[in-house]
């Protein structure tokens, strides 16, 4: 999930009769992250990787072997893509997660209650930091656990296609 080849090393292409519509379609019908902060104010969404048109959130990584590299999570709530530069991490592997620009941790918000040994990383959707306005993701490879935080509470993406 998130890679770019498969197993046998072909490159995994995406359909494109399944990004059709326009760019205003996709902006109405989903939720998407335009700002994503870490705990020292850092603007985390970066037009490196793009994502149906939006910039993907960046984040440093580091696999439990010390390798470093980067991750982009897609901005799209609901949409579990992520991609890797620089390594290319193992399913089941947890990550140590960190602002690029100043390395600082990306504060764990509580345990993931999807997978085992995973732990949510929040990050804030204001400059001043808070994790209760936020975008919630586990840091374990290949869970599909990702939130929104809104004034504290964690809102799934049920509750979200309910409001559309």
């Amino acid at each position: 999930m998130g890679y770019q080849f498969d197993r046998r090393g072909f490159m995994i292409i995406p359909d494109p009769r399944e990004y059709r519509r326009t760019k205003e379609e996709q902006k109405q019908k989903c939720v998407v992250a335009t700002e994503a902060y870490c705990p020292n104010g850092h603007n985390l969404i970066d037009d490196y990787v793009n994502f149906n048109g939006f910039g993907g959130i960046k984040l440093k990584i580091r696999r439990p072997n010390g390798e470093e590299g980067f991750m982009v999570l897609s901005p799209i709530f609901g949409d579990k893509t992520v991609v890797y530069i620089g390594t290319k991490p193992a399913d089941g592997e947890k990550l140590e997660v960190f602002c690029p620009e100043c390395g600082t941790a990306i504060p764990v918000l509580k345990p993931c209650d999807e997978c085992t040994g995973g732990e949510l990383r929040v990050l804030s959707v204001e400059p001043k930091f808070t994790v209760s306005d936020g975008i919630a993701f586990c840091d374990l490879v290949g869970c599909p656990s990702a939130y929104i935080i809104s004034a504290g509470e964690l809102i799934e993406r049920a509750y979200i296609e309910g409001l559309e």
